[in-house]
């Protein structure tokens, strides 16, 4: 097996020509980290080269430690889906843990989540691997029909119709000053979540999200003026997923959150999309609970965490510093 630094445009290439892939996987996504973090987080896509002449693209990003002490590598950043991009090869569970064993080889400290949707069968095992799991909805059969998706789901209709009758309305953003007021509502949400987040995205972050052009999108839950909820949608080949999403508590027992869901649900499913992905729950059984209530079926999404000890050490000092600096915002 030979692995090697891969051009941009291969991966591009690879991405565009893959039978179904999420937004995480894209060049897009590794470029705003790197946008974003000032180069500290690189694209830095792998090429791995059977000798049958199977070609598998890892769409990696590289993050540089402060000081220059070391450097781990992402299957994609922010804790999201990875899994390489090949031309419709499906591999046996063997073959697969062969692949990854020789990536983690070559990378040292990696972190890399597995797209469920990714070529590969079987299950895998082994060490420095966390099982974890996202809840998905199979959008196929509902595509010329999408109201059908929920039609007999009675007790989201009805969280649906109190939500209209309450005056909540739903619409995509439009402008920058949309994605300024969802901003805001976030950092709102921040302060209530227990335990906090890993991390708190910065303003830039979702002002280079607006200034996306493909793949990104924005909606909001607000009543008149107000704004209710808003959830963030990341769109890639056959595979929407809700990425970000804040609330008002405000307008919970107006149900605007559920009206927002049902809205992109059933906007995706007529778009086309195969999958509409809710993400991973960090185990929350409260928010597990509310994305089966819209139908959506659990699908393990494994994780494998493997640092050097110099890698390990500096993101224990990154961590003390999220926490010293979130207890000064409160």
């Amino acid at each position: 097996m030979k692995i090697t630094p891969a051009a941009p445009e291969l991966w591009e290439s690879f991405y565009e020509s893959a039978p179904i892939a999420s937004y995480y996987q894209s060049p897009r996504w590794s470029d705003l980290w790197n946008r974003y973090t000032c180069g500290r987080y690189r694209p830095s896509p792998l090429l791995a080269e059977r000798d049958d002449g199977a070609r598998f693209l890892f769409p990696l990003t590289r993050q540089h430690m402060a000081g220059g002490l070391g450097i781990m590598w992402h299957g994609s950043p922010g804790g999201t889906y990875g899994g390489w991009l090949s031309d419709e090869i499906v591999l046996k569970a063997e073959e697969s843990e062969s692949l990854l064993k020789a990536l983690f080889s070559y990378c040292g400290s990696i972190s890399w989540r597995w797209f469920p949707f990714g070529p590969s069968s079987g299950s895998f095992s082994g060490q420095h691997l966390r099982n974890d799991i996202t809840h998905v909805l199979d959008l196929t059969p509902y595509h010329r029909d999408p109201d059908s998706l929920f039609r007999n789901r009675k007790n989201l209709l009805r969280h649906k119709r109190k939500a209209e009758r309450s005056g909540i309305t739903v619409r995509q953003a439009e402008t920058k000053a949309d994605w300024v007021r969802y901003h805001q509502l976030y950092r709102q949400s921040v302060r209530r979540w227990d335990p906090p987040p890993p991390h708190v995205f910065g303003s830039s972050f979702f002002k280079l999200l607006s200034e996306e052009m493909h793949g990104v999108q924005l909606w909001l839950a607000e009543k008149e003026d107000d704004l209710a909820a808003g959830v963030v949608l990341l769109s890639g080949r056959g595979h929407i997923s809700y990425w970000h999403g804040a609330s008002d508590p405000l307008f919970y027992s107006m149900r605007a959150m559920n009206l927002l869901m049902h809205c992109v649900i059933t906007d995706a499913a007529g778009q086309g999309h195969k999958y509409f992905d809710f993400n991973p729950s960090a185990g929350l059984k409260g928010v597990e609970a509310f994305k089966k209530s819209f139908g959506a079926v659990a699908m393990d999404t494994p994780v494998w965490e493997k640092s050097s000890g110099i890698v390990s050490f500096c993101h224990n000092i990154h961590r003390l510093r999220r926490r010293l600096a979130r207890r000064r915002s409160v």
